[in-house]
């Protein structure tokens, strides 16, 4: 009994080109081209799809969007003692936002890129910003 030196190959009936029987050939795209899903690259990148569990993702999302709705507010506020107090909240929810995902990444991720980097100096001087601006309003 001999061994085949190469595994059978199978032919599309279209084309006669060789083909996998798992994904064949679309007969709407010559030449066996096959359109390729683009959705999430995240998994195929990193061999996993997040990191961080959903619910902390849907917290954490739910807490940007209430301190932009918070700044909004201050910005199109008619009255100015509850333009001010929305605005002192928003800011500081985005300070303690930005303080929340600093930590949070330098304890998820393993390894830290030039990106990583840039992002936290960002959300440090954001964070340095905010406080400087909210020093007078508070003294008060």
């Amino acid at each position: 009994m001999s061994w085949p030196t190469a595994w059978p190959r199978r032919t599309s009936p279209t084309s006669g080109r060789a083909w996998h029987p798992i994904s064949p050939p679309s007969p709407r795209w010559p030449n066996s081209v096959r359109r390729r899903r683009s959705w999430p690259a995240s998994p195929r990148i990193t061999g996993r799809a997040s990191a961080v569990p959903l619910p902390t993702r849907i917290l954490l999302g739910l807490a940007l969007v209430t301190c932009i709705g918070l700044l909004v507010a201050a910005a199109l506020g008619r009255r100015y003692r509850l333009a001010a107090r929305t605005g002192v909240a928003g800011c500081i929810g985005m300070a303690m936002l930005d303080l929340v995902l600093i930590t949070g990444v330098t304890f998820a991720v393993t390894s830290v890129t030039w990106v990583t980097v840039t992002a936290m100096a960002a959300s440090t001087v954001r964070i340095a910003v905010i406080a400087r601006a909210l020093r007078p309003v508070l003294a008060r």
